[in-house]
């Protein structure tokens, strides 16, 4: 009678760890393959075989990207956009420095941002393969730059973009653009990876929603409700945006011929 009436209640304990277990696993997040030492040199040998015959500036920056990933390869990669800061125009440089400060080296930042706070990066200037929008690409990366590895003073310039009667440029949009696309990969690149989280910036994540949202006209023509400020107001109230997430997404403008 006794281990009868032991194993009755054994069997719904037993069940229901079955349950557990799986529940579990279906929340585990997956795994990605872990490669040999092998895998990886081969993986980084291809790479820098593409990047000798990369067909233009973007396709170059994404591979020294991803080889900068490999601690072993960051030496030889951190010398490439050394070289490019040189030899490319002057419209690469954010882009260029960005990408450096990703990688340790944030000895391009000063210059970036005393050419971004001169308004050097506001033209029209072609470029390929983005066009006329090779500047406002160039905007975008020094936004980008500024706000993750900028000093606090730098930020406090970004903040008076707030404060602005008369803003031709856009700039209090393309700030809360930019703080958006950092904040969630659903409305932009995200954090670079390896960024620590801990760092961004917590003046320009709190300040901007409140002064913002309510003196912002619309992006594109739309209404203020639909500015990119607004859109980061909600991802904060929402607590998405505190959340900072990583990813690789990073759109492009690209000038439409004839506009």
């Amino acid at each position: 009678m006794a281990v009868a009436a032991l194993r009755q209640s054994e069997e719904p304990l037993t069940i229901r760890c079955v349950f557990l277990l799986t529940a579990c696993l279906v929340l585990l997040p997956p795994t990605t393959p872990i490669m040999t030492g092998e895998e990886t040199q081969n993986s980084a040998a291809q790479q820098w075989r593409e990047l000798a015959n990369a067909p233009d500036f973007f396709h170059e920056m994404s591979l020294l990207q991803s080889l900068g990933q490999d601690l072993h390869e960051r030496a030889a990669v951190l010398s490439r956009p050394h070289k490019m800061w040189a030899s490319y125009d002057a419209l690469r440089r954010p882009e260029i420095a960005y990408l450096m400060c990703q990688l340790g080296d944030p000895s391009g930042v000063e210059a970036v941002a005393k050419a971004f706070f001169a308004d050097d990066y506001d033209t029209g200037r072609r470029l390929e393969p983005d066009g006329g929008a090779a500047g406002a690409n160039a905007t975008d990366d020094a936004f980008r730059m500024l706000i993750l590895y900028g000093t606090p003073q730098h930020h406090q310039r970004l903040l008076a973009f707030l404060r602005l009667s008369d803003d031709p440029l856009r700039k209090r949009d393309n700030l809360c653009e930019a703080l958006l696309g950092l904040s969630s990969i659903n409305n932009g690149p995200g954090l670079p990876r390896g960024y620590p989280r801990e760092q961004f910036p917590l003046e320009l994540q709190g300040a901007i929603p409140a002064r913002a949202r309510h003196r912002l006209p619309g992006l594109y023509g739309g209404s203020r409700d639909d500015s990119f400020c607004a859109r980061w107001h909600s991802a904060v109230a929402e607590g998405r945006a505190a959340g900072l997430n990583y990813g690789v997404r990073h759109s492009r403008r690209v000038h439409a011929a004839g506009l």
